[in-house]
């Protein structure tokens, strides 16, 4: 937390930096302009699936860069970094085979496309004009999402993609957030109205105020590292602690650290088999047991599967797991009718698990699932 008199002083230290940094601004705005020029928004729906999808190669080999998905994430790394989760763009070409991957709930690749198409046309309106609400409720995941808002609409929307990040902000500033359901766009229109009420922060670009905020309260992920990821790595290494109390001392970090995060960030931030996107209701599992896993396995986010309480803990206990192709397996102790109260009849994962996942699974089906 800050003092309003530190923060003054901060802001009038930063003023300085700001105006030495002017052709890094430029450079940054330059890649921007670069991207809509390329993807003007009149493009989007008449984009093919090369012309959109990442992974696809050229005739000599080598991966193809003039493709939306490439630019959002690669080509425009400079001006905010997203991971590049194949379930964010719904459809990709995988690297190996050059076959076309999609999404479940679609035919084909062509339907999503269509889809997705039709998705950030949707946002690029609601952007256009700021409207969170409809903003909120476009299927397109979150950081993806935040990334195509800010390349389009810099002057509107922030270049800081983790939520994380932006409630690490909140609470060092210090803001009020009105309600913890807040989504993160509502979140990042709190730091919006505090650099607007600011009679100098008001006139920086979002490219000087996002340093503003990195220059004045440093990486939120080292502070992360220090309450989160670092205390992980130390208990993992601890090898006086027993697998199952070294589960319990993390449990809670995960569910707010870096693998949470990124596993809510791999399945869409919706649980794999609902559909629901109620985070209070939704955990993170690991795949792979925890006592079962190394060190790295337990901090891969392909170890992990976005469930609510119940399926979370019905899959823990080995009374279901998943194929390959995503369909659920109910285990023989489960009743017919226990198995209607948890409405686990017939589901599959919203989303066909990826080579790594499929590698936990298979570990789920033989050594877990009962």
């Amino acid at each position: 937390m800050i003092t309003e008199n530190k923060l003054r002083i901060k802001r009038d230290g930063f003023e300085l930096a700001r105006k030495a940094k002017q052709s890094r601004y430029r450079e940054l705005e330059e890649i921007r302009r670069k991207f809509v020029a390329k993807f003007p928004p009149s493009r989007i729906p008449l984009l093919k699936l090369d012309e959109y999808v990442v992974g696809k190669r050229n005739r000599d080999g080598k991966i193809c860069r003039d493709s939306f998905c490439y630019w959002v994430v690669y080509e425009t790394d400079k001006l905010g970094r997203i991971k590049p989760f194949p379930s964010s763009f719904r459809v990709f070409c995988e690297q190996k085979t050059q076959r076309y991957k999609f999404t479940k709930n679609f035919k084909n690749e062509n339907d999503a496309l269509k889809y997705q198409r039709d998705q950030i046309v949707r946002l690029l309106e609601a952007g256009r004009v700021n409207d969170l609400k409809a903003i909120h409720q476009i299927d397109i995941s979150q950081t993806f999402k935040g990334k195509i808002l800010f390349l389009y609409y810099p002057e509107k929307h922030l270049n800081i993609f983790s939520e994380r990040y932006i409630d690490d902000f909140l609470r060092e500033i210090p803001l009020t957030v009105p309600n913890e359901n807040l989504d993160v766009f509502k979140k990042g229109e709190l730091l919006l109205t505090f650099k607007s009420d600011d009679e100098i922060m008001s006139r920086w670009t979002m490219y000087e105020f996002t340093d503003f905020l990195y220059d004045t309260w440093g990486n939120p992920k080292s502070r992360f590292g220090d309450s989160t990821l670092a205390d992980i790595k130390t208990i993992i290494s601890n090898t006086t602690t027993d697998p199952t109390t070294m589960e319990a001392q993390v449990t809670v970090r995960l569910g707010q650290g870096e693998f949470g995060s990124e596993v809510r960030e791999l399945w869409n931030h919706r649980c794999a088999v609902t559909g629901s996107i109620t985070m209070a209701a939704l955990e993170a599992s690991h795949i792979k047991p925890w006592a079962d896993s190394n060190g790295g396995e337990r901090l891969d986010p392909n170890n992990g599967i976005l469930l609510t309480a119940s399926l979370h803990k019905l899959f823990d206990a080995g009374l279901i797991s998943f194929e390959d192709s995503g369909k659920m397996l109910v285990s023989s102790k489960l009743s017919q009718s226990e198995r209607k109260i948890f409405g686990i009849v017939g589901k599959t994962l919203s989303i066909k698990p990826s080579s790594e996942t499929a590698n936990y699974l298979a570990y789920h089906r033989t050594k877990i699932f009962v």
